[in-house]
Formats: structure tokens, sequence, C-alpha cells
């Protein structure tokens, strides 16, 4: 996943590791385990772009099922 400030060219990016047997090993499907990669990066985000000082972040994503759900609509 990542990130790109288009005004300073910053990129923030983050990877998720997918060993193998990563289901037994974390309980977690791969769906599962992009949703909560993708909440964290939405948080970090949120961290870097404080709306107090950016009143408006573009972000664009797919239709990816890990893109949706619970951990996303919390807000």
């Amino acid at each position: 996943m990542a990130a790109l400030t288009v005004v300073t060219g910053q990129l923030t990016t983050r990877r998720l590791e997918q060993p193998a047997r990563s289901k037994v090993k974390t309980g977690q499907s791969q769906q599962q385990r992009l949703q909560v990669a993708f909440a964290a990066h939405l948080r970090d985000s949120a961290r870097a772009y404080p709306a107090s000082q950016y009143p408006a972040v573009v972000i664009t994503i797919d239709k990816a099922p890990w893109h949706r759900g619970a951990l996303m609509d919390k807000g």
C-alpha cells in the first residue's frame, strides 16, 4: 500500500508479509490481514495529514474487498 503526496512527492509505503501458511499462523484469512493493514494505512494517513492543517485529502482506492468492511466503517 502506498500514499503519494503530489505537492511534495513524498511516498509512504506499507508492506504486508504473506508467510507460508499465514492463516494457520495468524488465525486470519488473507482478506482479513489486508483489511487490518489497510485500516492501519488509513490511520497513518490521518495522522500524517491532520484535518486542522489539511482540510481536504483525496484518497483513491479500487474496489478490492479489503478496502471496505467494519474496520473502515469505524471512521
